[in-house]
């Protein structure tokens, strides 16, 4: 048996619900790929054992990169350097399922920095203090998700399956002894690294271009720095060919999704992390459509009632997100694909009619505690039966229609007079005690 072998999941605890967070899903740098905390300490030593440093080779000892290096020319580090904080890559946190393709490459090919060394850049960060520390190299990196992949793997096989990889896979081995790299030639500010970063995504095997979602958690990144995103977008088609130029649907798609509230957006890279993006739920198109979007109103044949619960709201939208993605996650492979615009309004509605009726009972009663939760997690688990009564509903734009009709309305609003009738009920008994 070998390391593959030994990796391969157990369809049993393979099953797919709501978006993890990143932490739970992703190779987690706050946690082993970052030096900041004791257990990076306790990894690294394991790395240094397990992967010792090859006596016929030189490595890169110094904390500063080699300023003056030819930049055609490769230099080596070992696997426990590649300790880093998620800011040193201008793209979001690994995805899963890159860090599981990578996974399986390594697996089957190694690690092949050799031919395809990691680009660093000198560090261009402001790295918080409690990261600074003498061992790891300050850098900017393009290959964060293969870096953080090898890290992952490492982990895996020393800490998980506790296999002899020298033993199972010498190759594998081998080829983690020594990570080559090789000095960016971008100037070492983000803004401008981010822009090389993508270009250079555009094209070649192990690099994939990038879809809007990761464009959006790069640009939200850089945002959150000061940074202006439609004139990085402007600089960045500059020297962007045809096919990598973020113009038309995609660019009108970026706009709306840097304008959305993180947790939306936080939502939207979990899921693509879990399916990719060529196997998600969504395509490009269904960003630069108005009508999911938060703020969006609609033009109902229909009395204002219908309009106020049809108009997408923040919260709605995280909704929709959730319930796609659990229904996604929940047919056979075979048979996912994206949802096209009918079935992606569809969807909208549904999970926006569900946030404002359960907000017009909550205006009138006091909800027992959980109740509003509950009935969102059916929903998005695949209640069918909610599911087809708020199709119904939806259809319909019925005038003088209320949650009520709705089952799990009508029960919680009977829960609610009940609750309120006993407390009245208590209080009278008191009173006249008294």
């Amino acid at each position: 048996m070998d390391v593959k072998e030994e990796m391969k999941e157990d369809p049993e605890n393979n099953k797919k619900s709501e978006p993890e967070a990143p932490e739970d899903v992703q190779c987690n740098m706050r946690e082993l790929g970052s030096p900041g905390n004791l257990k990076w300490k306790d990894f690294a030593e394991q790395l240094q054992v397990a992967f010792p440093r090859r006596t016929d080779l030189s490595y890169l000892e110094s904390l500063e990169l080699p300023r003056g290096h030819d930049p055609s020319e490769t230099f080596r580090v070992s696997l426990w350097q590649l300790g880093f904080v998620e800011c040193c890559s201008s793209k979001p946190m690994t995805f899963r399922v890159t860090a599981a393709a990578l996974a399986d490459e390594y697996l089957t090919n190694t690690c092949l920095t050799a031919q395809e060394p990691l680009l660093l850049y000198q560090q261009p960060f402001d790295l918080p203090s409690e990261f600074k520390y003498s061992e790891e190299l300050e850098a900017g990196l393009k290959g964060a998700a293969r870096a953080t992949s090898m890290l992952m793997l490492a982990h895996v096989i020393l800490n998980e399956l506790k296999v002899d990889v020298q033993l199972l896979n010498p190759s594998l081995h081998q080829s983690l002894l020594a990570v080559y790299c090789r000095l960016g030639t971008a100037a070492s500010d983000s803004a401008t690294i981010a822009m090389e970063n993508a270009r250079l995504s555009a094209r070649g095997v192990i690099r994939k271009a990038h879809d809007v979602i990761t464009w959006a958690g790069k640009l939200h990144t850089l945002k959150l720095q000061g940074l202006q995103p439609a004139e990085i977008i402007n600089k960045y088609n500059e020297s962007a060919t045809k096919d990598s130029a973020i113009q038309g649907a995609k660019r009108m798609g970026l706009v709306a999704l840097l304008d959305f509230p993180e947790q939306c957006l936080s939502l939207l890279l979990q899921h693509v992390s879990e399916f990719g993006f060529d196997g998600c739920a969504f395509n490009e198109t269904a960003f630069s459509n108005k009508k999911p979007m938060p703020g969006f109103q609609p033009r109902a044949n229909s009395d204002r009632a219908w309009q106020k619960r049809l108009a997408a709201t923040s919260e709605g939208y995280e909704l929709l997100v959730r319930y796609v993605h659990c229904s996604h996650a929940r047919k056979p492979s075979a048979i996912r694909s994206k949802l096209d615009t009918a079935a992606m309004t569809e969807a909208t509605q549904m999970s926006q009619l569900l946030i404002s009726c359960l907000q017009e009972i909550q205006d009138q009663h006091a909800l027992p505690g959980g109740a509003k939760d509950k009935i969102l997690q059916d929903f998005v688990d695949g209640d069918n039966n909610l599911e087809l009564e708020l199709q119904g509903a939806i259809s319909e734009l019925k005038k003088g229609w209320q949650p009520a009709e709705l089952t799990p309305f009508r029960e919680l609003i009977a829960t609610c007079i009940a609750n309120r009738d006993g407390k009245l009920e208590a209080l009278g008994k008191g009173r006249w005690a008294a």
